[in-house]
């Protein structure tokens, strides 16, 4: 899902940059990977998508229990900006060294519109972060209507949770060790 979140700031960063004249810009600065990156893109957000499906079935089934988010949802969302912007730079870095008309340092990264990146990171990152978020919602709404709607039999709950009988005491039962001392010997 990253190098579909990645490249999602950077068309809508060209997007916001020039508008309609997107596409030109981008033809005339050079990106000429832009078309192999969209196939990448569209391939990890499928692949990312199969996995969560994956994960409803699990939890249908109750393979899987959901886990509770330990963080909160505005530090998600700003570790989420933070790591497309990284991505971002990352990837305008790589067209700085292979695109020869490409310019080069900071202006490069963000010059001519390139600090549009930072609102379209923002805006990319609140919406990784819900989908985020609505898809552990999901899962344990999926998990709790499936534990409603089927009855806990002893053998899915022995699967689940690794049942043991409890340990009885050896003095409760027949298999103390020795036998207890005989009445007229004491």
């Amino acid at each position: 899902m990253f190098p579909a979140a990645v490249f999602a700031v950077h068309q809508l960063s060209y997007l916001l940059a020039y508008g309609s004249g997107a596409s030109s810009e981008l033809a005339a600065h050079g990106d000429r990977y832009v078309g192999v990156a969209a196939i990448v893109a569209v391939a990890s957000g499928a692949l990312s998508l199969a996995f969560g499906l994956l994960r409803l079935v699990a939890a249908w089934r109750g393979d899987s229990e959901p886990r509770p988010t330990a963080l909160p949802a505005w530090l998600l969302w700003l570790g989420t900006t933070l790591a497309l912007l990284v991505g971002f730079c990352a990837l305008e870095g790589i067209e700085i060294v292979f695109e020869p008309h490409h310019v080069g340092g900071v202006v490069g990264l963000f010059g001519q519109g390139g600090w549009w990146a930072v609102p379209a990171a923002a805006f990319v990152g609140a919406l990784i972060t819900l989908l985020m978020r609505g898809g552990r919602a999901l899962l344990v709404i999926v998990a709790r209507g499936r534990d409603a709607r089927r009855p806990r039999t002893t053998a899915s709950w022995h699967r689940r949770r690794a049942w043991r009988a409890p340990m009885r005491p050896p003095m409760a039962s027949c298999a103390a060790g020795r036998a207890p001392p005989a009445r007229g010997l004491a």
